[in-house]
């Protein structure tokens, strides 16, 4: 069901909503198919949003991959959107239930290709957080030499320091993790809807969605969506990712949930690898932390930037 409050609503091409069961836990999944067909289909894009991101911002940005020939299937992660446990509560994830979820979705979405007949290409499509599961799954991910290409939009890496709630509160936070039963425990998580969106609708939007439903991490996700943006920066994971798959980080300069320096520090350390080639950092002037649901002048840029990447390695 489309959300007719939304900034912008498809005009063509609208998501065909499934629940798929895996494990113990029940996915809502949003794909939208392509009319192109032969040489003019271009390949199958997997989505991983970020913390607690709706698909309702992405209508316009799925509507132009799906007339640049991409399918493109969104599914929303263990403990977001309207994805629940089998017994319907909410559930919270980790970095073993997400890289599971990931592991699945390759897997589904290949089986999918296979059954319609279409060429095996299947691109990994992220926005903050879902950057920070994907480049971690580029290096240790058990499906990750099934991935032809990554672009990731802002990635977790390091958090800008205006959205760091700051190191005692970090460490009382990983401290507490060390409780089993307080993994689960509930705590605000606010963020600046002007931060995250560039165009005064999505602005207006979020923030609304926001006062009415305010977000809320569990301490688990908290950790360890912080932790996995850092060992990107370890040599240990970024000296694991294939020297020859394609990765594109596009981040604006103006993003005050994800520092741009960690991007650029992450791209730094990967050049240094000897060998290492189809990495790549576009940079955005302005550009706030969801570069899709900025002004129109970098919206379309971003997403041409993504298409011609993915175009290329075909």
């Amino acid at each position: 069901m489309l959300d007719e409050s939304a900034p912008y609503i498809p005009k063509g091409i609208r998501p065909i909503e499934k629940v798929i069961p895996y494990k113990d836990c029940n996915y809502y999944t949003y794909t939208w198919k392509t009319t192109l067909t032969g040489e003019r289909y271009r390949g199958r894009i997997l989505v991983i949003h970020g913390y607690r991101d709706v698909h309702m911002v992405y209508y316009y940005t799925m509507e132009q991959l799906t007339k640049a020939g991409f399918d493109v299937f969104y599914f929303d992660q263990r403990g977001e959107g309207r994805t629940v446990l089998v017994n319907g509560e909410k559930g919270t994830a980790s970095d073993e239930t997400a890289f599971e979820a990931v592991d699945f979705f390759i897997a589904y979405n290949l089986k999918v290709l296979s059954q319609e007949s279409k060429p095996d290409r299947l691109y990994l499509f992220t926005v903050s957080m879902g950057g920070g599961i994907a480049l971690n799954y580029a290096a240790i991910g058990k499906l990750r030499t099934k991935i032809t290409a990554i672009a990731n939009i802002g990635p977790l890496i390091l958090l800008h320091p205006k959205t760091y709630p700051g190191k005692w509160t970090e460490l009382l936070v990983r401290a507490l993790c060390t409780i089993p039963w307080l993994q689960g425990a509930h705590v605000k998580t606010d963020l600046h809807a002007d931060y995250i969106a560039g165009d005064e609708k999505y602005v207006n939007y979020l923030a609304d969605r926001n006062e009415r439903n305010p977000l809320y991490a569990t301490l688990v996700e908290s950790r360890d969506f912080l932790l996995r943006g850092r060992k990107l920066l370890t040599s240990e994971r970024y000296e694991k990712i294939d020297k020859k798959l394609p990765i594109l980080i596009c981040h604006g300069t103006a993003d005050y949930i994800n520092d741009i320096k960690g991007s650029r520090e992450f791209m730094e350390k990967l050049e240094s690898v000897e060998g290492m080639e189809n990495k790549r950092l576009i940079e955005y002037p302005g550009g706030r932390h969801v570069l899709f649901i900025c002004e129109p002048e970098i919206r379309d840029k971003s997403i041409q930037d993504v298409v011609d990447f993915f175009n290329e390695f075909q």
